[in-house]
């Protein structure tokens, strides 16, 4: 048996027949032309296709990702009109009278070689011209790889994973993702994450022919890979694995890989207080201080999460994004699409408590229902709880919709991107005039719905002992707490260095919350990034955090990680 050591990228044990994904250079076969100008219009034609394809993909993506990782499709999408692009592509194919193909290419090879020492910015440049190429090519040469086409349990593994191929995964089939090469902070990478797909980084995993088809298994919590196992052996390290979650599995062979982990799982039963395993505990309630629950809830873009949500069994839906509504229709939702959504959601939680953020288009976050006037920087600009005091009969649709599904369950609204105490009592004028006409029409709905707000600004960090007296609970976002207390764009790849949502002054911010918070009596959770942060999350239990809502994939980790 062969064990590969890599890192982690995100965990999970798989196992499955290992797939080897093409490069686009090992596709594209050089053919000269005499007819330059029919090449230069098939290239046009194909930058045409890809825009078309980004675009749609730019507005479903939300359904499984948020809008900061969707703006990498954006960029992508740019550059059909690029023109830098285009120019140069056209010079190969005049020049040295090559398919199209072939020329995107030489194109790719010339920049990385031109650039490939540059600094971070054309690093991140590099990776997204190298992801529309392969776009291109394979429109070109139409022999795109689908990963619907597989049939059995599959890993694939990736000379350089990028991020169109991580977001047409299908995980029917796809089990788990190996990458030879890349970074824990790629584009790629996160769309991993975002997706809950087990993967590795493993620069010593071979790429050759002999590996295709052969059953491997990965883990993906410790990063190792196995391979070449006694067929009797396989189930019996995927059992131990998923079972237990121990990661001391060495290059030897499988008996004494066997009897290590059981001496293992045998030395922590004898030293640990709990009698649950791992897996009873992310099914129990996580107790902190004064016997009080931490609530693990999860966040969703689309009602297909659900399953997933009460699967891992969240305590409740932490942030619906209703954001994904807006963004897949051509016209604006109406009130009772927008109440059977919310209503199914209420009716399968089961009581459980569902805060539903109202809409959040702006920034990163295209939709075409509602036409946005052109800002030079919209993350400071026409956003969340501003969106919609302007345009009312939106707003009010959405209140609505809310109210009414709030008659099948726990059902809470919450407002995004406040800053001013005036949001929040503009926004209960509106409530209130809907309930007096429910009232009138004898139409159901929880008389004492709790409206709670988000706090992402600093103007809601300094106000919060305000802002506590009128909303009826906080939720945390860190993701733009963070960008707008360094005044730094999140989407922006140079800043990466300076973005730290771990800095003193965003702890500071965290614990000034939380008092404010508790001071007038009210819950505070995070539903940002660092809600997902093991290392984070003994200190925000410290501070007083009630909980936390993070992805699907990451509620287990953290029930057993608190556990």
């Amino acid at each position: 048996m062969l064990v590969f050591e890599g890192r982690p990228v995100y965990g999970g044990v798989a196992k499955g027949k290992i797939h080897i994904y093409a490069k686009s250079e090992n596709r594209v076969r050089k053919i000269t032309i005499e007819d330059c100008e029919n090449e230069i219009k098939r290239f046009h034609e194909a930058l045409s296709l890809a825009s078309g394809e980004l675009d749609l993909l730019h507005k479903t993506v939300f359904s499984e990702i948020d809008g900061k990782d969707a703006d990498i499709i954006e960029a992508q999408r740019l550059m059909s009109e690029d023109e830098y692009y285009s120019d140069n592509v056209e010079n190969y194919i005049r020049t040295q009278k090559v398919n199209a193909e072939y020329a995107v290419l030489l194109f790719l090879k010339d920049f990385e070689d031109k650039h490939s020492g540059e600094d971070e910015f054309f690093k991140s440049r590099i990776s997204d011209i190298k992801d529309f190429s392969e776009r291109i090519i394979r429109i070109l040469s139409k022999t795109q790889e689908e990963f619907s086409d597989y049939t059995e349990d599959t890993i694939v593994c990736f000379e350089d994973a990028l991020p169109s191929d991580i977001l047409k995964i299908d995980k029917t089939f796809v089990k788990a993702v190996i990458m030879k090469n890349g970074s824990l902070y790629s584009h790629a990478a996160i769309l991993l994450k975002a997706k809950s797909i087990p993967s590795i980084i493993c620069p010593d995993f071979p790429m050759d022919e002999k590996m295709e088809g052969k059953d491997i298994i990965t883990d993906g919590y410790s990063g190792k890979i196995f391979s070449e196992m006694e067929d009797e052996i396989q189930d019996k390290i995927v059992n131990e694995l998923q079972g237990e979650n121990i990661h001391i599995i060495q290059n030897k062979n499988s008996d004494a890989i066997l009897t290590e982990i059981k001496q293992e799982i045998s030395d922590r039963n004898e030293q640990t207080v709990l009698t649950e395993n791992k897996q009873d505990a992310s099914n129990s309630p996580v107790r902190k201080g004064n016997n009080n629950s931490f609530g693990i809830c999860a966040n969703i873009s689309d009602i297909s999460e659900l399953d997933s949500a009460i699967e891992n069994n969240a305590d409740g839906i932490g942030l619906f994004r209703t954001e994904f509504i807006f963004i897949k229709s051509e016209t604006l939702p109406t009130e009772e699409e927008q109440f059977k959504i919310y209503s199914e959601t209420a009716k399968r939680m089961k009581g459980r408590k569902v805060i539903i953020r109202t809409i959040d288009i702006g920034s990163d976050k295209r939709c075409d229902c509602i036409k946005l006037p052109l800002e030079e920087n919209p993350s400071m600009g026409l956003r969340g709880i501003r969106l919609c005091l302007k345009y009312p009969e939106i707003f009010k649709t959405q209140l609505r919709a809310i109210l009414r599904a709030s008659a099948y369950g726990k059902v809470c609204i919450m407002l995004p991107m406040i800053t001013d105490l005036w949001e929040i009592t503009e926004t209960k004028k509106i409530l209130e005039e809907i309930k007096t006409e429910f009232d009138i029409q004898n139409i159901d709905y929880d008389k004492n719905i709790e409206l709670g707000i988000m706090v992402e600004t600093p103007a809601a960090v300094m106000c919060a002992d305000d802002l506590a007296k009128e909303a009826d609970f906080f939720s945390v976002g860190t993701n733009d707490l963070t960008q707008y207390t360094f005044a730094i764009d999140r989407n922006n790849a140079i800043a990466d260095r300076y973005y730290d949502s771990h800095h003193p002054a965003i702890m500071k911010m965290l614990k000034e919350t939380a008092d404010a918070a508790h001071k007038n009596g009210i819950e505070v959770s995070v539903c940002g990034e660092l809600g997902a942060d093991v290392n984070a999350i003994d200190e925000l239990i410290e501070m007083g955090y009630d909980g936390v809502s993070v992805s699907c994939g990451m509620i287990r980790t953290i029930r057993n990680y608190i556990s």
